[in-house]
């Protein structure tokens, strides 16, 4: 080879050289402008806008677009290198899914390509040659396709460098994918209501949001690099602790409640949620602040367990405790109780009289009062109403609760200054405790019930000590009132009249309705031994409107014999319960009307005790039962709380003497003076007057002399039927029309 060939291809080689080096320095430059453009995209738009601008550099085409496919499933130009293609669909899903799944292709002649063909004219017209390179499979599947109007301008050279570049791309996709979420984590870590922080293995915090700063008062400065720790309160720090140990063993866990400390010292509930990344060596807390649900917990769990007006215990959380109490007594018979049952003497008047609002206020003084003479051992508990219950636990014998009743009593009877008047309230208390071995608390509740009643009973003001004889009796009472509501619907129930006497002359001028059971085992019951039963358990107003009834019925039938004056009358006893129905009138004139009579023939008579609690409204009834005519006999006169105040305001028209003082007339100079008093109060009023339990003919004589010329007893008569009386109307000779009025 001679030196000038040589020479030739030497400066061939040095231009291939130079072209060699010009190519790689340009696929260098491009690589590292991708890299760069890669690197500062932000979104799948912006890479695309820039990667047509890096590989036009490259690759020289005169057209380039990126084709994606959008959430609709459809393939569209998101970037173009002009606005020939800028946001047109695509029409071969062939041609894409053929780019996609492969490598890049460089297409010498497009028009003998299959998939080219499909392509609207408007979209290839000038395009000879293209280049496909695909970008990415995932998250957002995308090709790159690089046109040219000069067939055959791409090449191998364009291949080799566009595979270089699809791996970048798809990685690319994924760390804007990744950008985005981290983004969006720190979005919602800054912005969450929830609070979010992440500490080291040591409990440091390392990131923390504001909702953190927000609940506990500090800035999120001041909690950066503090241990989490140092804000929960020691009780409550093992429980964090267990939770991150549990993860570490591999053990879910579920949300736990905490207690934390704010900057003032105040304690929030946080509820919260942990999770660990061993190989990060890092610590998540998810936290929320439940303080205000914790309190609304607290107050719903306070309110089932106690009364809404004192603060009180009630009836339910002191079963509960009694029933703890008891469990402690069977496994120790160390462990003594007793309880007290409280029921507050005449405390209906307080609310009749004054309203309910004093009445409640009373009850609120009094709890606060039982609550101070209370021990911590004790509790104390509002049943309802003004019941209340004292648990004495710990004691170490009965007595202490004998001398606790007494206490009570004594703070009790200290006056309590209400809206203007000084309200003295007493209380009758029933005592138990577990030397009776109870098995369960409504037992116990029980028998102190009975035994406050039998203080009650007493007048109140007083204690009883519960025993078993009470429990006996309570039970037969129980029965009592059983057969008395059997009785009243088997007409085991009658009616006697006993014969009301001018004893001057001997003639009938009424008749006093006494009811009688005629009990299946006990035989005939007086009133006395059932009339107080009915009241107790409100069957004296099912027995009143029997009464009421039977009484107007044998009026009826007596009137039917012509010997049967108008004048006579029928007395029937009013008790309270019956007094206070708030339908009495309206029934009274029911059965009088329906049996065709005139009020004149019934007379009611009430003991003076009725209305002593409560004069303005008993005083409205009784003159409404005046206005329709009803006479009305004061019963047992003298032996209540007699006022001559109250005597000269109510509508009475005769007062009737309790035959307790007239059974010790002969004996008793003083209860001769006080009924002589009697006729002498009752005629400077004006009001006629009868002497109850005449049975001898020295108490008549000793009545007459004292100008008392009506009266009723065994010596005059014992109490007839309805049929005995019938027959008695019957006979001519006797005399059975009144004497004379008795208001005369």
């Amino acid at each position: 080879m001679i030196e000038s060939e040589r020479q030739l291809e030497t400066l061939i080689d040095l231009e291939r050289a130079r072209v060699l080096e010009r190519e790689l320095r340009l696929e260098s430059e491009a690589l590292l402008s991708g890299l760069n453009t890669l690197s500062r995209a932000e979104s799948p738009q912006q890479m695309f806008s820039e990667l047509i601008v890096v590989f036009r550099s490259v690759f020289e085409f005169e057209d380039a677009f990126i084709i994606a496919e959008t959430e609709k499933n459809t393939m569209e130009v998101l970037s173009s290198s002009s606005e020939q293609f800028q946001g047109s669909k695509w029409f071969s899903d062939k041609l894409f899914n053929r780019v996609i799944n492969g490598e890049p292709i460089a297409v010498f002649d497009v028009s003998h390509v299959e998939e080219w063909k499909s392509i609207p004219s408007s979209l290839k017209q000038g395009i000879q040659s293209a280049l496909h390179v695909p970008l990415s499979k995932q998250p957002q599947p995308a090709i790159l396709i690089c046109t040219h109007s000069t067939q055959h301008f791409f090449g191998p050279k364009h291949v080799k460098i566009a595979r270089r570049f699809s791996p970048l791309t798809s990685q690319a996709f994924v760390n804007i994918e990744l950008k985005r979420a981290v983004a969006e984590r720190d979005r919602l870590f800054t912005l969450s209501l929830d609070m979010m922080g992440i500490t080291n293995f040591e409990g440091v915090f390392k990131q923390v949001n504001s909702a953190w700063g927000v609940t506990l008062g500090y800035s999120s400065h001041e909690l950066y690099n503090k241990r989490l720790m140092k804000f929960i309160i020691p009780e409550d720090r093992k429980i964090l602790l267990n939770s991150f140990r549990d993860l570490l063993l591999g053990i879910e866990n579920e949300e736990f409640e905490i207690r934390c400390y704010t900057k003032k010292r105040e304690i929030k509930w946080l509820l919260c949620s942990v999770g660990v990344c061993v190989t990060d060596r890092l610590c998540y807390v998810v936290a929320r602040d439940i303080t205000n649900r914790k309190k609304t917990e607290y107050k719903l769990a306070f309110e089932a367990d106690h009364d809404s007006l004192t603060g009180l215990a009630n009836r339910k959380y002191m079963m509960s405790k009694l029933s703890i109490a008891i469990g402690n007594n069977q496994h120790s018979l160390q462990h003594h109780f007793a309880v007290l049952f409280l029921d507050l003497d005449r405390f209906k008047i307080v609310n009749d009289s004054l309203g309910h609002l004093i009445g409640d206020e009373l009850l609120k003084e009094i709890s606060n009062r039982l609550s101070k003479i209370s021990s911590l051992d004790n509790t104390v508990a509002r049943l309802g109403g003004d019941e209340f219950l004292i648990l004495l636990e710990n004691i170490e014998n009965f007595n202490l609760a004998v001398k606790t009743a007494k206490l009570v009593q004594q703070e009790l009877k200290l006056p309590i200054r209400l809206n203007g008047y000084n309200i003295v309230c007493t209380a009758s208390i029933g005592i138990t405790s577990s030397a009776v071995h109870y098995l369960n608390s409504a037992e116990v509740l029980r028998d102190a019930d009975i035994a406050m009643y039998l203080a009650k009973a007493q007048g109140g003001a007083s204690h009883f000590v519960f025993d078993h004889t009470m429990h006996a009796k309570a039970i037969s009472q129980l029965q009592m009132e059983t057969d008395l509501r059997n009785a009243i619907f088997n007409e085991e129930l009658e009616i006697f009249y006993q014969p009301i006497f001018d004893i001057k002359n001997g003639l009938i001028s009424g008749f006093e309705a006494l009811i009688r059971w005629q009990h299946q085992t006990k035989g005939k019951m007086s009133a006395d031994e059932f009339i107080p039963i009915a009241e107790e358990s409100e069957l004296i107003t099912l027995i009143g409107l029997w009464t009421m009834e039977r009484v107007c019925n044998d009026i009826h039938s007596w009137k039917k014999n012509d010997a049967f004056s108008d004048a006579f009358y029928v007395s029937i006893n009013l008790s309270a319960k019956q007094f206070w129905q708030k339908d009495l009138l309206f029934q009274i004139k029911k059965q009088i009307e329906a049996y065709g009579l005139t009020p004149q023939c019934i007379k009611f008579e009430l003991t003076e005790s009725l209305f002593m609690d409560n004069t303005i409204d008993s005083l409205a009834l009784l003159n409404s039962l005046k206005q329709y005519g009803i006479s009305l006999y004061m019963d047992d006169f003298g032996t209540g709380y007699s006022s001559l105040s109250y005597l000269h305001q109510l509508p009475f028209d005769v007062l009737k003497i309790d035959k307790s003082f007239i059974s010790r007339m002969e004996s008793d100079e003083a209860s001769l003076n006080l009924v002589r008093t009697i006729i002498l109060l009752a005629q400077s009023l004006n009001l006629g007057i009868i002497a109850e339990g005449i049975e001898s003919q020295s108490q008549r004589d000793l009545l007459l002399k004292m100008d008392c010329n009506y009266g009723q007893g065994f010596l005059l008569s014992y109490p007839m039927s309805a049929i005995e009386i019938n027959k008695h109307f019957q006979n001519e000779e006797q005399h059975i029309s009144p004497s004379k009025s008795l208001y005369n």
